[in-house]
C-alpha cells in the first residue's frame, strides 16, 4: 500500500477512497473541541471509530483514541474515561509505529491525571515520560 507521510507526521492512504473520510471524521471532532463541543466531538468519534476500525486505519484509531481522551478529560471531565481512551491511544500508536503521537499522549495523561483526577505525584510520572518522548524539534 503506497502511503504518503503527511506533515502532522500521519499517513494518508491515497489509494484508499475512504481515507479521506476518515481523515475529514477528525478534522470536524477537532473543530468540535476547539470551539467547546465536547459532547458533539465525542459523540462523533465514538461513532466514526467503529468506521475507522472496520477499516483496518490503526495510525487513524490512534489519533481518534486521542482526540477522544482530550475531549473526556479537558471538556467532559471524564477523567476515568478520558485515561482508558488514552491508554488504547498510546497501545494503537505504538502498534501503528506511531512514535509522533506518543508525547502527546503522556502529556495528555500527565493533564488529566493531574488536573482531572487530582493526582498531582501520578500526573508527574506521565510528565516524565512525557519529556522523554518529546519531538526532537519542540
Amino acid at each position: 500500500v503506497l502511503e504518503a507521510l503527511q506533515a502532522d507526521g500521519s499517513r494518508d492512504r491515497p489509494d484508499d477512497p475512504g481515507d479521506a473520510a476518515r481523515r475529514g471524521l477528525l478534522d470536524r471532532a477537532q473543530i468540535l473541541m476547539r470551539v467547546n463541543q465536547g459532547r458533539e466531538a465525542a459523540e462523533l468519534l465514538t461513532a466514526g471509530l467503529t468506521r475507522i476500525r472496520d477499516a483496518g486505519d490503526v495510525a487513524k484509531e490512534a489519533e481518534a483514541l486521542l482526540l477522544l481522551g482530550k475531549i473526556q478529560g479537558r471538556l467532559l471531565g471524564d477523567g476515568a474515561g478520558a485515561i482508558g481512551s488514552l491508554h488504547q491511544a498510546y497501545d494503537r500508536a505504538s502498534a501503528a509505529g506511531r512514535t509522533d503521537l506518543t508525547w502527546d499522549v503522556w502529556s495528555s495523561l500527565a493533564s488529566v491525571t493531574s488536573d482531572v483526577l487530582d493526582a498531582p505525584a501520578e500526573g508527574r510520572v506521565w510528565l516524565t515520560h512525557a519529556q522523554s518522548a518529546r519531538p526532537p524539534d519542540s
